[in-house]
């Protein structure tokens, strides 16, 4: 299962790493304008909140893959010293919290992107700058299934005997 997730978490990540490019380009533009000309970008702020929520959900299935959430292992460090299997179990299950969690958010997004699509909503101010909701939140939709399903193969690959690192 992690074979077949590796294009899909690299192809996502890649695109957020385009998104943050693009976005300190336009915030740097917009600065620029805004002290030079005391013009600013319309939108902008607007462009920012969604691309950083974009950005987040893009991203983060990345750092499940790669084991690089922040964890607190004090704890199960300490019992993994003294009984690996129940450590190894510890893992997978807190894997599979993640994956319940991340499903959830993965049915609010979609529901709420079936809503945007519905209703054609927009964001930001009428006759200054607007923009669909539905390209956000169909990145957010599809981050959410791809971290869950990241987090499934991390449980998989614990109760399968694997060593938890990176793939």
């Amino acid at each position: 299962m992690n074979r077949l997730l590796r294009l899909p978490v690299l192809a996502l990540s890649a695109l957020s790493a385009v998104l943050v490019l693009a976005l300190m380009f336009l915030i740097s533009i917009d600065v620029s304008l805004r002290y030079l000309f005391n013009s600013p970008i319309n939108g902008v702020t607007e462009l920012t909140e969604v691309s950083v929520v974009s950005i987040v959900f893009a991203q983060t299935a990345l750092a499940v893959r790669q084991y690089r959430l922040t964890r607190s292992d004090t704890l199960l460090s300490a019992i993994e010293s003294r009984n690996r299997r129940a450590a190894t179990i510890i893992r997978a299950l807190a894997e599979l919290i993640g994956a319940a969690i991340f499903l959830l958010i993965a049915f609010k997004a979609q529901e709420k992107l079936g809503q945007a699509w519905q209703r054609d909503l927009y964001i930001g101010t009428r006759g200054v700058f607007t923009m669909p909701e539905w390209p956000y939140l169909s990145l957010v939709t599809a981050g959410s299934y791809l971290i869950t399903l990241q987090f499934l193969a991390n449980a998989l690959n614990q109760f399968l005997g694997g060593e938890g690192k990176p793939q």
